[in-house]
């Protein structure tokens, strides 16, 4: 049995992905941008590890400085508050 914590990585990961697939963009791109590995956003992916905070900021950052990026802080919290909704 999953506790939440492996829960929301699980969640999370599945819809970074998501996003990266529709954005067309490769793992090791994502990777690159976030300043991680392709073995550790392969790991967020797939729940094994979680989203860090400096990873979010990164995300938002790279929007900013480059507008080709479909994950958004935006789309996180979108994810947060249906999160919220799954355990009421």
């Amino acid at each position: 049995m999953m506790n939440m914590t492996e829960e929301y990585n699980r969640l999370i990961g599945k819809r970074v992905k998501m996003q990266r697939i529709s954005a067309k963009v490769s793992q090791t791109d994502l990777a690159k941008e976030l300043g991680v590995t392709q073995t550790h956003l392969s790991n967020i992916e797939n729940g094994r590890a979680g989203l860090t905070i400096p990873n979010l900021i990164n995300i938002e950052g790279e929007k900013e400085a480059d507008n080709s990026s479909d994950i958004t802080l935006e789309n996180v919290m979108e994810l947060a508050r249906l999160l919220k909704k799954a355990r009421a």
